[in-house]
């Protein structure tokens, strides 16, 4: 399952790349039509990424819960491999020794847990960059806006 997580926060990623990106530069004497045109473009590119930064989020927020329960599960097994060989009453084991019995034996929880851990880091990563392309995004609008007040003061002083 984790494979399939990750293959979903890559083409998230990958496609808020593309979006932010992509699309009309505005050109020098574009009038406020075309400045328009790309606003509105622009527009759906941001409701896109926001739908996408929404996804991660709540992906982000299930994996954290799952890293949670793996981690735990790997310290209660850890705990009970330590209580049973304290229970066994063995004098001549090193610390060491208990030590590398217990890891041994918690192995597999414990390899559970780093992979948890390791794919929360992935969709914290995610949604770090899916809010910059966002920021980007939503950047660029505000330009477009200035642009388009710039140029409709502009028509309507020459007007008069």
């Amino acid at each position: 399952m984790s494979e399939q997580l990750k293959q979903a926060l890559d083409s998230w990623t990958s496609e808020a790349l593309q979006l932010r990106f992509a699309g009309p530069a505005l050109k020098p004497g574009y009038g406020p039509s075309d400045v328009l045109d790309s606003l509105l473009e622009l527009r759906q590119r941001l409701d896109r990424v926001e739908e996408l930064v929404f996804k991660a989020v709540q992906l982000r927020g299930r994996v954290k819960l799952s890293t949670d329960v793996a981690v735990a599960t790997a310290q209660d097994a850890m705990d009970r491999v330590v209580q049973a060989a304290r229970d066994r009453g063995e004098q001549y084991v090193t610390a060491a020794e208990k030590v590398a019995e217990a890891n041994l034996a918690t192995r597999d929880q414990r390899l559970d847990a780093r992979e948890a851990i390791a794919l929360s880091g992935r969709c914290d990563d995610a949604v770090e960059m899916l809010r910059l392309v966002y920021k980007g995004l939503e950047a660029n609008r505000q330009d477009h806006l200035a642009i388009l007040r710039t140029l409709q003061a502009f028509e309507s002083g020459q007007d008069r």
